[in-house]
């Protein structure tokens, strides 16, 4: 409804003093209601509108907005121009939110460099110093290899053990070291037919260990770099 109200004075009065405070005021609406594509598309024109006063503010915006849509190319080129107009506080933030996104694309070399670019007198300085120990921390985790992992898994159940599966691990074993048994027997008896049906169904679970082996694998290295990103708070709302 507000919004409604602020375009139809735009649309009475569209020469107004008003104006300009009620395109900002329509953009926070979108901005706070996370309509994050609505804010940038009016970001944009308000920039265009070539207002110095506000345009530091709205860039800063137009960039958090591309961030929360994961778009991080774009959210750190708005976040560099917002930098060109000289705010000290802001241009600070920046270097944390830019640093930030590249934590989420898990590029730890590149965070670094925008941490390391505030300097002692800032206020965002312990912040920084913190991520930038997160960061390297980051390089350093302990991931699983997907390869390893597949290779492993040739013994069933292996590659599960390695990504700290247990359970897993032992279910897998005996469910295909099971098939083995049960298809030997079948083949010693005779039952060519059975040994062959359950041989089938066995190849079936056993490549399934394998893949799943490998799935899990990522699925662990996700959790743990997710777990880690987790960690970078900045301390303030954007």
């Amino acid at each position: 409804e507000a919004i409604i109200e602020y375009k139809r004075l735009i649309s009475y009065y569209p020469d107004s003093i008003y104006r300009i405070n009620s395109l900002i005021s329509i953009f926070n609406i979108y901005y706070q209601q996370d309509k994050y594509i609505e804010a940038i598309k009016l970001g944009k024109k308000l920039i265009n509108e070539n207002n110095t006063d506000i345009k530091a503010d709205v860039n800063f915006f137009i960039g958090t907005s591309y961030l929360k849509i994961k778009n991080y190319n774009l959210a750190r080129q708005y976040l560099r121009m917002t930098r060109e107009y000289g705010f000290k506080e802001i241009s600070e933030k920046t270097h944390l939110i830019e640093g930030l996104s590249y934590i989420l694309e898990e590029k730890w070399s590149l965070a670094l460099k925008c941490f390391g670019e505030i300097k002692e007198d800032s206020n965002f300085y312990d912040k920084a110093q913190e991520f930038i120990y997160l960061s390297k921390q980051g390089k350093q985790l302990k991931l699983r290899s997907p390869e390893v992992a597949g290779l492993l898994s040739v013994i069933p159940g292996l590659g599960y053990y390695y990504n700290g599966y247990k359970q897993t691990a032992l279910s897998s074993f005996f469910v295909n070291s099971l098939f083995i048994w049960a298809a030997n027997q079948s083949f010693s008896n005779g039952n060519d037919g059975l040994g062959t049906l359950i041989g089938v169904f066995g190849i079936g679970f056993y490549s399934g260990n394998i893949y799943g082996s490998i799935m899990s694998a990522k699925e662990t290295n996700r959790q743990i770099i997710q777990s880690h990103i987790t960690k970078f708070k900045l301390g303030f709302k954007y």
